[in-house]
């Protein structure tokens, strides 16, 4: 049997966000260690404590508040330490890591207990629910965060949690694609229809669970998903430079970025927009696929190696 293609929701929304940097991760095999943020970190604990929460829930067990409250202000002396220079930094709500912390010890951090109390017929069923399903001759594998049901109706409910300080804009939740691979997926784990399931990112953070999906969004989101998938194929891989290159391994503009990448230009299309210097310029301008070899060649600061074009920074 011909083995089928795999990606994830992560794979897919790194393509839509920059064509470039999925060639470079996904093609070119330029990966480096995992290098983590204080937004990963602090998001990655935030995620621990709600599954834990929720296991604890589903087990019919007592939730381990003061442990769950000590190992959140553990992180928060830890991340106050490491990240001195962004941990005061104020985000889109107006709020430092600090009051993002304090805000959930106080409220967030008893919403799911308190969710089930306002709806007395879901039950929790999985956390971290491991799927593989096939669409067309490709198939997408990933984690569910967590899933519920509605014993009443038989209806699934699907969860999704972010640390966001500020929830999404209603125009980024018409056609929300993990969630399309998740209504997939759903209906392949449990056997329901895609309009026996709801989809919300649970916002703990925000304080709010927030509706995802419009009507007729599936339709929408499979077509979409083959246009991406259709894109790759045929290879196209358009940079996207914009304020993000500034947290992209691959930017030389990042603080953060790898020591393994410091002093090379991975990607020479980045933006030139940083935290100091607001900025529309960018380093390079694309000239299609096929030019991309002689980029370098047309800069002093390029070379090609290995078939991959670096630019060499000069200090």
């Amino acid at each position: 049997m011909e083995k089928l293609e795999q990606y994830s929701y992560s794979k897919l929304d790194l393509y839509e966000g920059c064509g470039f940097k999925y060639k470079l991760k996904y093609l070119d095999k330029v990966q480096f260690k995992w290098t983590e943020t204080i937004a990963t970190e602090f998001g990655t604990c935030i995620h621990s404590i709600e599954e834990d929460i929720a296991k604890a829930i589903k087990a019919g067990e007592p939730i381990d508040y003061i442990g769950f409250k000590n190992r959140l202000i553990f992180k928060r002396y830890e991340l106050e330490h490491k990240y001195a220079m962004t941990f005061n930094d104020l985000d889109k709500s107006s709020r430092t890591y600090l009051q993002k912390i304090y805000g959930y010890l106080e409220t967030g951090i008893y919403r799911l207990e308190n969710y089930l109390k306002e709806n007395p017929t879901y039950e929790v069923v999985a956390t971290e629910q491991y799927f593989s399903v096939v669409l067309d001759d490709f198939k997408f594998v990933g984690y569910i965060d967590r899933v519920l049901r509605d014993t009443a109706t038989g209806k699934i409910i699907i969860h999704d949690i972010k640390s966001w300080a500020v929830p999404k804009e209603q125009k980024d939740l018409t056609t929300p694609l993990q969630f399309v691979i998740y209504v997939l997926a759903a209906k392949e784990l449990y056997g329901v229809e895609p309009d026996m399931v709801e989809c919300y990112y649970d916002l703990p953070c925000c304080n709010m669970m927030q509706p995802a999906g419009t009507k007729g969004f599936m339709t929408r989101g499979v077509k979409k998903i083959r246009e991406l998938i259709a894109a790759i194929r045929s290879g196209e891989f358009k940079p996207k430079p914009s304020p993000l290159c500034h947290w992209c391994e691959y930017c030389p503009t990042n603080p953060y970025q790898p020591d393994e990448a410091k002093g090379k230009i991975y990607c020479p299309y980045h933006s030139l927009w940083t935290k100091q210097k607001s900025s529309f310029a960018v380093a390079e301008t694309w000239q299609g696929l096929e030019n991309h070899g002689i980029v370098g060649r047309l800069s002093p600061l390029g070379k090609i190696e290995g078939g991959i074009h670096i630019c060499t920074l000069l200090i």
